[in-house]
């Protein structure tokens, strides 16, 4: 079958038979040629070929026709094929019939008569790509807005309500009520106030809630938004009208409490919030505990700024969930200690860097079809000289904060790369990969492709056989600077994974622009994936999005074999997780590639 008709129209017959025999030395059997010798003859054979079901690529038309001009025939023929080249043919350039073809009738291109042949055949060849290529554009916008049209129906069950339409600047689109903006301004005038009147004293109260990300993770993000809007309503109703309730993000909120006699007067607010949550919530009818955890600071600190009293209320309610129980925390001055000892952790991750404390720990990953080691992740360790090894979860989080992050991810690929280097002589039959993550920090470093490149030499590492590990929030970022730093690592033939897919939403709608080759499912659908039905349609659907996208998946957080069985209908590639191995260091890593 042939991929559609070619109409070629001229009033001259042998000009039109030179022209067929051409077009077909040019493109073979693949389209059928068909003439007509006047622009009306022309009319009638294109709604002949349409009723037959055929695609018509390409119209090549001569601008001195008898009756209708071709730039008149090109204009109408546009009108009814739109996706349709054409060509114009003119053997005198009329400027005019020219400019009105490329005004009216979108004219691909113009030859000049007489032609070179190889010139025609450039010409049609490149009409002809353009064709196929915005019709293969759009058959697959349409695949995707499907398929993303399904995947946001399954993702928005888990997540909630859509974000509703911005509030106002100074309350919570959420819950309603007043946001950081609002608290802080209402803080300033109520320090103003503390400070010309001994007897107006306030009190705040910092809350976040006991065990709430467990809650987002296993009863999804719907359940959570709902739980937030509920806990809202409850915070309102044990406070009083002068009081003012603020949520200043995720589960965080403030409660500021003016006028008071006496501290106790904030106290007493405190255990009454404690025990009102001692009853559970009940969300889309399940029962939902959530125990708050709060920090109490007064006026009578003589703070100067709003945002001292929420960082004191906050320290006094990090304290409070070190706690066993769930409850509540006066500030102290001492306190303090707490940011001291966050800073002595970054002061000693510089230490790190420089007498080598940190380690690359490697967890395979595995390919589902013979279950053999394709590849590994790079993971970061800390081997503190006195705390002993350090979780990620207590440094990386600070390093984030901080500019440390870029050299801790430099160290990180240029060990990985010469770890991955060395096992590549020591096992010549293996072709593995190494996947590193990378944050939006080094993204953004302007020496970022020097240091790549530099790693890359240094280490006699293989570019293609590196992948960097981006999350899905860092694609909502700029994204016309992400796209020319992708498009960097793609000239070297550096590949891109998404980590933890699925947890994010709005970045469906940029995906596609990005070139990724591998999508992490994150490890909370995977989790579930074979006692869930939720958990196991998502991940399908992840699946086939990554696949329409010419991309590969990675399952993460596999720890059995049920998981696996669950996986494999939907051709998922690779898979990660404990139930092949933990992230271990060389040693371990190295066993493990004599073993599987």
């Amino acid at each position: 079958m042939t991929k559609g008709v070619i109409v070629c129209i001229d009033d001259d017959k042998m000009v039109l038979v030179s022209l067929r025999d051409q077009l077909s030395r040019i493109v073979k059997d693949k389209y059928e040629i068909e003439l007509a010798e006047s622009g009306e003859e022309a009319l009638e054979l294109l709604n002949e070929i349409k009723a037959s079901s055929q695609k018509i690529p390409l119209v090549i038309c001569d601008q001195m026709l008898s009756g209708m001009r071709g730039d008149e025939v090109l204009i109408r023929i546009h009108a009814e094929y739109p996706d349709t080249r054409t060509i114009l043919l003119t053997g005198q350039p009329n400027l005019q019939g020219v400019l009105q073809a490329v005004n009216q009738a979108n004219l691909y291109r113009y030859i000049s008569k007489p032609w070179e042949e190889t010139d025609l055949s450039l010409t049609v060849k490149e009409a002809l790509r353009s064709y196929h290529s915005d019709r293969k554009l759009q058959q697959q916008n349409v695949r995707l807005r499907q398929i993303n049209r399904l995947l946001q129906q399954e993702i928005t069950k888990r997540q909630g309500i859509e974000q509703q339409l911005r509030y106002e600047n100074l309350h919570d689109s959420l819950t309603g009520l007043a946001n950081r903006t609002l608290i802080l301004r209402t803080l300033h005038q109520s320090i103003e106030r503390a400070r010309n009147s001994d007897n107006c004293l306030f009190a705040v109260l910092f809350v976040d809630l006991e065990r709430f990300k467990a809650i987002n993770d296993t009863l999804g993000h719907t359940i959570g938004d709902k739980l937030l809007i509920a806990v809202a309503r409850r915070l309102e109703r044990i406070v009083r009208n002068t009081d003012t309730v603020a949520r200043i993000g995720g589960d965080e909120f403030v409660i500021l409490i003016e006028p008071i006699k006496e501290t106790g007067d904030a106290v007493l607010v405190a255990e009454r919030i404690c025990e009102e949550f001692s009853s559970p919530f009940w969300i889309e009818e399940q029962e939902v505990s959530a125990f708050p955890n709060v920090g109490i600071t007064f006026s009578t600190q003589a703070y100067q700024q709003p945002s001292q009293v929420l960082r004191d209320a906050d320290i006094a309610m990090y304290f409070s969930r070190q706690k066993r129980t769930p409850g509540y925390e006066v500030f102290q001055p001492l306190m303090h200690s707490k940011t001291i000892e966050r800073l002595n952790i970054e002061r000693d991750l510089i230490h790190a860097l420089r007498n080598e404390e940190l380690r690359v720990y490697y967890q395979p990953i595995i390919t589902l079809k013979n279950l053999q080691i394709v590849g590994f992740e790079a993971l970061v360790r800390w081997q503190h000289p006195t705390r002993g090894l350090v979780s990620p979860c207590q440094f990386i989080p600070i390093a984030e904060r901080t500019e440390l992050i870029v050299d801790i991810g430099e160290w990180v690929m240029k060990t990985a790369c010469q770890q991955m280097k060395n096992w590549s002589l020591q096992f010549p039959d293996r072709s593995l990969k190494i996947s590193v993550n990378i944050s939006l920090k080094q993204l953004k470093d302007p020496d970022l492709m020097a240091k790549i490149d530099r790693i890359l030499v240094g280490t006699g590492w293989d570019s293609h056989k590196l992948q960097l590990e981006i999350t899905e929030s860092m694609l909502m970022d700029d994204v016309d600077d992400l796209l020319k730093i992708f498009a960097q690592l793609a000239t070297r033939k550096i590949q891109l994974s998404i980590d933890d897919f699925g947890t994010g939403y709005s970045s469906l709608s940029y995906l596609h622009q990005f070139p990724v080759k591998y999508l992490k499912v994150d490890r909370s659908f995977i989790k579930n994936i074979y006692t869930h039905s939720e958990s196991k349609k998502i991940t399908e659907l992840i699946v086939m999005l990554a696949h329409n996208l010419d991309m590969e998946v990675i399952a993460e957080g596999v720890e059995t074999t049920q998981q696996i069985e669950c996986l494999r209908p939907f051709n998922c590639e690779y898979v990660q997780g404990y139930l092949f191995s933990a992230p271990v260091p060389v040693e371990a890593a190295t066993k493990l590639i004599s073993e599987i």
